[in-house]
């Protein structure tokens, strides 16, 4: 991870945010007047929340399970050094890896009536998921 990993981002499971879109198409087709668009059409979708320091935890726990690496420890590296790695700029290392980046499903959930399904349970074990993936079993 980098640095502490304290950085901070939500998520969400991928069948939920399927069931937001799918809810903010209908009332576009239905010309729902009160659907923001231009600088005021973001709208957050988080269900939970995670740091790096989690990610980097949940990736070694996956991987000493699947017997790919020898202990679960997670090791922190530098912006720089990432980058030097990755090939990613520094700032792109930053922003997209030891950042904030929290929203409010507000609303998601007041005006479209939106509530996600699946939460922490779900994300913590993808990690084992995405571990077989990547290596192929």
């Amino acid at each position: 991870m980098i640095g502490n990993g304290q950085g901070v981002w939500d998520y969400v499971h991928i069948d939920d945010l399927a069931v937001l879109y799918t809810l903010v198409l209908e009332r576009v087709i239905d010309g729902a007047a009160d659907m923001p668009f231009g600088k005021r059409a973001m709208i957050f979708c988080g269900n939970g929340r995670f740091s790096w320091a989690d990610v980097g935890r949940g990736v070694a726990d996956a991987l000493y399970e699947a017997g790919k690496i020898q202990t679960k420890e997670v090791k922190s590296l530098g912006l720089d050094e990432v980058a030097k790695v990755s090939g990613f700029p520094t700032l792109v290392v930053e922003m997209g890896l030891a950042s904030n980046a929290m929203g409010e499903a507000a609303f998601a959930k007041e005006l479209l009536g939106w509530r996600a399904m699946r939460g922490e349970r779900e994300w913590k074990g993808h990690f084992g998921e995405e571990a077989k993936a990547v290596l192929g079993e």
